[in-house]
């Protein structure tokens, strides 16, 4: 109805009865818009990302490490979450990160979450495929369980 309308009101705005659709139409969003969700949700959209966009994740830790075979690394996997906001950064507690091999192959804490300093820590507990050149390790926010 409002494509109609919008097409017909563009070629005669000045008709009656496009106007009196135009009021017909008004009424019915005023009337229902309880399911009018649309300027909610792009406010929400527009927040939510502005949130996501202001979080950063750094490094503590962990990173680089040359392990021996047959032995594992002698640092904890450590990072920090964090909020800016304005000149200031917030630490983020209770964020769920998930560590991961990307390659190679290993047990590892892989699901944790941030303390009150925002730092989330995984330790590699084994390391199974010795016969890989490197491992990698990546870690980062589990999105999935914050939605679910």
């Amino acid at each position: 109805a409002l494509s109609s309308y919008a097409s017909g009101y563009m070629e005669s705005p000045n008709l009656q009865s496009l106007k009196a659709m135009l009021n017909v139409i008004e009424r019915g969003l005023k009337e229902n818009s309880k399911e009018f969700y649309a300027p909610k949700q792009l406010t929400f959209e527009s927040k939510a990302n502005n949130i996501l966009n202001n979080i950063s994740i750094a490094v503590i830790s962990g990173n680089k490490q040359k392990v021996k075979v047959f032995s594992l690394p002698t640092e904890p996997l450590i990072l920090k979450i964090f909020y800016h906001k304005g000149t200031s950064t917030i630490p983020l507690k209770g964020v769920p990160v998930e560590f991961e091999y990307e390659n190679g192959d290993g047990f590892l804490d892989d699901e944790v979450l941030t303390d009150g300093l925002g730092i989330a820590q995984s330790v590699v507990r084994k390391i199974i495929s010795y016969n890989k050149r490197s491992h990698r390790v990546s870690a980062g926010i589990d999105l999935k369980k914050i939605v679910t």
